[in-house]
């Protein structure tokens, strides 16, 4: 019999992660690809958590743009749901995934020596994102590129 959702989506998130350790950047794509798509079709409300690990993995990759835009639509979707006061269940706290979301993408763009990405956004946003800043080190460096060759 075919697993749980919940239990296939875990398998294909720490599959990913194993790949992505090891560089088989492609593969990894792949199984977080898988595991989006079992968030959207089951409903697991899990939704941003392949969504942000895409994010890492593409910016182990160096591609920073679709990083950016990973980043950006969880920012973006993460802080509307916010705001609608949409329950997520499971697991996730979408404040947190917001959270990480936007010091991630800050530590990306300033690595790179890049502008901020953050004009034009909500007020709201704004200030979530400016009180977010001091909790720069509360966020997990990703395991993608860790033990490659």
């Amino acid at each position: 019999s075919e697993a749980e959702p919940s239990k296939r989506l875990r398998l294909h998130l720490e599959y990913a992660k194993a790949l992505g350790a090891t560089c088989s950047y492609d593969d990894a794509k792949h199984h977080l690809e898988e595991a989006e798509w079992i968030t959207r079709l089951n409903n697991t409300g899990l939704i941003f958590v392949p969504q942000i690990e895409l994010a890492r993995l593409h910016y182990a990759m160096r591609d920073y743009g679709n990083a950016t835009i990973q980043y950006q639509m969880i920012i973006l979707v993460g802080f509307r749901l916010m705001k609608e006061h949409r329950a997520i269940e499971d697991i996730e706290d979408m404040s947190d995934v917001v959270a990480d979301a936007i010091i991630e993408l800050q530590r990306m763009h300033k690595t790179l020596g890049m502008e901020s990405v953050f004009s034009d956004l909500p007020e709201e946003l704004i200030d979530l994102i400016e009180t977010t800043d001091d909790n720069n080190d509360k966020i997990s460096t990703s395991v993608y590129g860790r033990f490659c060759d």
